[in-house]
């Protein structure tokens, strides 16, 4: 079954369920925040952090050029993310934005405007 990219209403519609997250988990929003921008900086697929936030990590995004010590920090962040209580609404939001993904919602969450990514097909 082939999966139709996000039009620019689902796109916007994430962005709003971002923003929701922001103001009623903000915390939890701001380790996310830090989360993906360490994915960025560390040059990690967006999709990667996705699989391994909804369980879901495909050996395909892994990264295969980091050294392990960095790796296991890496991991350790995302594990921190994962712990706290709150959690559970990071991983609705992911979940109910399956169809837009992982790659998308990052993107919005450092800064990229909804116009920008719609029909974005290199970032991963």
């Amino acid at each position: 079954m082939m999966q139709s990219m996000p039009g620019l209403h689902d796109i916007q519609q994430a962005k709003e369920d971002l923003n929701e997250l922001k103001q009623k988990h903000p915390a939890l929003y701001e380790q996310f925040h830090h989360v993906v921008s360490l994915t960025r900086q560390l040059q990690v697929r967006y999709s990667y952090l996705g699989g391994l936030l909804t369980g879901q990590a495909a050996e395909e995004d892994a990264p295969a050029f980091m050294k392990e010590s960095v790796l296991a920090l890496y991991m350790e962040e995302v594990r921190q993310l994962q712990m706290r209580s709150d959690f559970p609404e990071l991983s609705a939001l992911l979940k109910a934005n399956d169809h837009v993904g992982c790659s998308k919602l990052s993107l919005m969450v450092i800064g990229a405007r909804p116009e920008m990514i719609q029909g974005s097909t290199f970032i991963k």
